[in-house]
């Protein structure tokens, strides 16, 4: 990280479990600040709010944050924080969630994105890597 300078990453996950055990390895590297937020609606004021220099927004497999609206979600933030590197986890057995995320990731509305299937070290290590780009 450059020099003393914290940089925010934030969590914006439904499976807490999973956010918790990023949080932690996150939390273990120095110069990064982890932000758990389970509130997707919250995101661009987390982002704006904390100078967050990436982020991770999980799509579930069903229910209110589901790949359009997680989708929605990273248009957002790149249209007026496009300074936050985003990363995007999607559904890798939902064959439509893969095509949807590759796709974002042609158009530039994602940085990355991962499965969530990844290990929770995958998934900081993807983190980490935009935090330094």
């Amino acid at each position: 990280m450059q020099g003393d300078f914290m940089q925010s990453v934030a969590l914006f996950m439904w499976r807490e479990a999973v956010a918790q055990g990023v949080k932690l390895e996150l939390a273990n590297e120095p110069g990064v600040a982890p932000l758990y937020e389970p509130d997707y609606s919250r995101a661009f004021e987390t982002v704006r709010g904390h100078a967050v220099k990436a982020a991770i927004i999980e799509a579930a497999e069903r229910g209110a944050y589901g790949m359009a609206y997680c989708l929605g979600v990273c248009a957002q933030l790149k249209r007026e924080a496009p300074a936050c590197n985003l990363l995007l986890m999607c559904p890798g057995q939902d064959s439509e969630a893969v095509r949807l995320a590759v796709r974002a990731k042609q158009d530039n509305v994602v940085d990355e994105f991962v499965f969530s299937e990844a290990s929770i070290g995958y998934i900081t290590s993807m983190l980490l890597c935009l935090v330094a780009a």
